[in-house]
């Protein structure tokens, strides 16, 4: 008995524990407003507009294997190091992506929240964006 009470037990401790991880931050009620994932098709023609602000948050590596047109790189990672790159930026409105879209995520919930952007984040990143065909830049 006891062994099968902890073989039910320790799957939710574990799924507790989980949600707990701050790395990968979930979106909240106050945030909606500030973040929104964007299909790849509505951000391709969202990006189309002057006055842009595109983002690449991936690594210096990836951005030059290629990376979408007039992106700039600001590398999520170190959160301080982010956050002054950030500032840079003047509180416009960002549109942001990495590989698959979990950085940008992260980054984008940290942008709105922490740093008072608004942030539109590219959904399942650039790999979706090339499996569109999308144009890119190497």
């Amino acid at each position: 008995m006891n062994n099968i009470l902890a073989f039910l037990i320790f799957p939710l401790v574990a799924m507790i524990s989980m949600s707990c991880n701050e790395k990968f931050p979930q979106s909240n009620p106050n945030a909606e407003q500030t973040y929104t994932v964007l299909s790849p098709e509505v951000f391709r023609d969202s990006i189309s507009h002057k006055g842009v602000v595109l983002v690449d948050v991936r690594r210096p590596d990836e951005f030059s294997a290629g990376h979408l047109k007039n992106a700039i790189l600001v590398t999520w990672g170190n959160e301080t190091e982010f956050a002054e790159a950030a500032k840079k930026l003047n509180g416009k409105t960002l549109y942001i992506y990495c590989r698959s879209g979990r950085r940008s995520n992260a980054a984008g919930i940290y942008l709105s929240q922490k740093l008072g952007f608004k942030v539109y984040d590219l959904n399942g990143g650039y790999l979706a964006w090339t499996s569109n065909n999308y144009e890119i830049e190497q």
